[in-house]
């Protein structure tokens, strides 16, 4: 028979290689990239609403983004943890929120009372009485993620409930992609990591407003900028004082002044007042008497170009 191989050209063998479903890319890079930057913003507005609600110095940053299946994740949580599920209504499906227990001990300390000093980590389930005690600092955390989320969105975070083993939770199927970001948190000097993690099938549903809002809403644009002050200054308080504009007196008879004396005006009690907020003028109007207490009607906005 005639030998054909010496005609016959050589193809290279290539192996297979097994394909893990899991580990498809269901976010693209430029949706990660903004996701990214949206919950930077998110770790700002969160830190300054912890410091004003816990009355302590809180810092901390966005330090990873990335996707994994939930399994791997839900494999790799300390035990014991604290894992926290949100809905975001109207949308199926839930986020999780996992913190760790070096951060709880400080929080704790706090709410009760401390000053965030103890060192002591808890190394045990939270309890209920104790669950309870850190409702407020979830709702927190559940409103600032609807901020961060509102113009993309349009939803609402609300807690769900407290998972304390996460590993036995069938809320989110364990091949199911995630977007896992690790934010690393400073609670009166104690260090911590708090995950975020969205189910990639939550993304998908918001990936087209995704992609229409990644340019629309730059978290460092003056929009935000903007919401973000308008949070921060919300809870502010000012002093508000009043002036009476027009009355004079000599520096000799205010020398002479003593406890009992009466010092006159010399102008009546119809006379313009100045509103003057934290030193400054901003209002002018006239005392009026509202519930047998004195008032000022305010008239005019006092301009200022400083």
């Amino acid at each position: 028979m005639p030998d054909n191989s010496a005609g016959s050209e050589s193809h290279p063998v290539v192996a297979s290689v097994p394909f893990d479903f899991r580990r498809q890319e269901r976010v693209t890079k430029p949706q990660i990239d903004f996701i990214r930057s949206l919950h930077e913003t998110f770790v700002e507005t969160f830190i300054s609403s912890l410091t004003f609600y816990l009355r302590s110095n809180v810092s901390g940053s966005l330090v990873k983004v990335e996707q994994m299946p939930f399994g791997d994740f839900a494999q790799a949580l300390p035990s014991p943890t604290c894992v926290v599920y949100l809905t975001m209504q109207p949308y199926q499906g839930c986020v999780l929120v996992e913190i760790s227990h070096s951060l709880l001990g400080p929080i704790l300390d706090q709410v009760l009372g401390g000053n965030g000093t103890i060192r002591t980590e808890l190394n045990r389930e939270i309890t209920k009485v104790e669950e309870a005690m850190l409702e407020t600092c979830f709702g927190i955390l559940a409103q600032d993620l609807t901020e961060t989320w509102r113009a993309l969105a349009g939803g609402e975070f609300v807690v769900e409930g407290l998972e304390r083993k996460p590993n036995f939770s069938n809320r989110i199927p364990r091949e199911e992609a995630v977007m896992a970001i690790r934010i690393e948190l400073q609670v009166a000097g104690a260090a911590g990591v708090m995950n975020v993690v969205i189910p990639s099938s939550m993304l998908q549903i918001l990936g087209q407003r995704v992609d229409q809002q990644k340019q629309v809403l730059n978290p460092g644009s003056a929009e935000m900028e903007q919401r973000i002050a308008s949070r921060l200054c919300a809870q502010l308080h000012m002093d508000v004082e009043l002036t009476i504009l027009g009355a004079g007196v000599k520096v000799a008879d205010l020398l002479a002044m003593r406890a009992g004396d009466v010092l006159d005006l010399g102008v009546p009690c119809t006379e313009e007042a100045t509103v003057l907020i934290n030193g400054c003028a901003k209002f002018n109007g006239e005392l009026v008497a509202v519930d047998n207490k004195r008032s000022v009607l305010i008239r005019l906005t006092i301009r200022s170009d400083h």
